[in-house]
């Protein structure tokens, strides 16, 4: 949440929050594809009080650079197993 979300540095809705079953007790793989199936970013969220925080989409690929707006495909895994998937929205 939200979605969708715009990654403009304005400090309004910069970042996609990201929850699953386990979070905070289990370490989590956040998994960003694009319509291609392309996986442009990877998010490991380690157990504890930090991994809400960690639970976050920016927007950027693995490189650190900006995504073009449009659909976006997640997938999280936890101990090798899916819990959550779903689409996301970049909007510029």
């Amino acid at each position: 949440m939200p979605n969708p979300f715009t990654p403009n540095n304005d400090e309004q809705n910069d970042c996609c929050r990201f929850t699953f079953p386990g979070l905070v007790y289990e370490v989590g793989h956040i998994y960003i594809y694009d319509i291609f199936g392309i996986c442009v970013r990877k998010i490991v969220v380690q157990t504890g009080a930090r991994a809400k925080e960690l639970s976050r989409w920016d927007g950027l690929d693995e490189n650190k650079r900006s995504l073009p707006q449009g659909l976006y495909i997640y997938v999280i895994e936890v101990d090798g197993e899916i819990v959550c998937e779903g689409t996301i929205t970049i909007a510029r």
